[in-house]
């Protein structure tokens, strides 16, 4: 596939080898992107759990202090 025997086979082998270059490196940073994704996306599943517990734990130190007050 030289176009027609219009560029030489070195010049098509340099072009090649220069894209090959360039697609594997953004191959490269395509994984990278997509694990960052991945860990973005478990740091944001972490803080909705903190944010639960959170959410939970002041949820029951309401009720402890209703509890305590209606003792006293």
């Amino acid at each position: 596939m030289l176009l027609d025997d219009k560029i030489s086979k070195d010049a098509y082998d340099d072009k090649y080898n220069e894209l090959e270059v360039k697609l594997n490196s953004a191959l490269g940073e395509k994984e990278l992107l997509e694990k960052d994704v991945l860990s973005q996306n478990n740091v944001k599943d972490r803080l909705k759990k903190i944010r639960e517990k959170i959410k939970d734990a002041k949820n029951r130190m309401k009720y402890l202090f209703v509890q305590v007050q209606l003792n006293i």
